[in-house]
């Protein structure tokens, strides 16, 4: 899975820790995650979410 999010004006450095830092934290305790990595630029930050084998199929 992949999460975008932009705040227009924003520094990388308040975009990895004001945005993409909560969303890691949050999606780390989700009991599937296998990892979670990161990247953020001004303006924009993209968290990726990669799923365990054994997370059960989607409906």
């Amino acid at each position: 899975m992949v999460v975008r999010a932009y705040w227009p004006g924003a520094t990388a450095m308040q975009m990895a820790h004001q945005v993409a830092s909560p969303i890691e934290n949050v999606l780390t305790e989700l009991p599937f995650t296998d990892k979670v990595r990161s990247y953020s630029k001004p303006d924009e930050t993209t968290v990726f979410i990669l799923l365990k084998d054994s997370a059960p199929p989607q409906k």
